[in-house]
């Protein structure tokens, strides 16, 4: 029996920005929660970017209540191999509520109104990599 279960809660398409050769690559997510132990303990979020070339997992250690620490994690992994997610939550007018973060949703201006924290976008922060 594994300890740590991933549960789904959200798949969808966005895109990665290959910082090298400043190409678009398509890419899916998944995101969702964490279990532990036999009695499925909520253990936090996390957030699984695939490519055709690689799989990166990423997840909140720190049982957070919302998906940004797990977005964080995801960032640095995909920076350290050369790219840039190009999602609602990296932009610069994402944000969240108290109620909204832990379902994996927030708001922004420039996509009007509600998304989905891994929904593309087509600017997303370099600069807090």
């Amino acid at each position: 029996m594994p300890w740590e279960k991933f549960k789904v809660k959200s798949r969808g398409a966005s895109k990665l920005l290959n910082m090298t050769t400043n190409e678009i690559v398509d890419c899916s997510y998944e995101r969702g929660t964490v279990s532990t132990g036999k009695s499925d303990v909520f253990g936090g979020y996390y957030i699984k970017i695939n490519t055709d070339d690689f799989e990166v997992t990423a997840h909140d250690p720190s049982y957070s209540e919302t998906y940004t620490v797990a977005l964080k994690e995801c960032n640095e992994k995909l920076k350290r191999l050369g790219f840039l997610l190009l999602a609602a939550g990296n932009s610069a007018d994402y944000s969240e509520s108290a109620m909204s973060g832990g379902s994996g949703y927030g708001y922004s201006r420039e996509m009007g109104g509600k998304v989905d924290i891994l929904a593309h976008v087509a600017q997303a922060r370099q600069g807090t990599l």
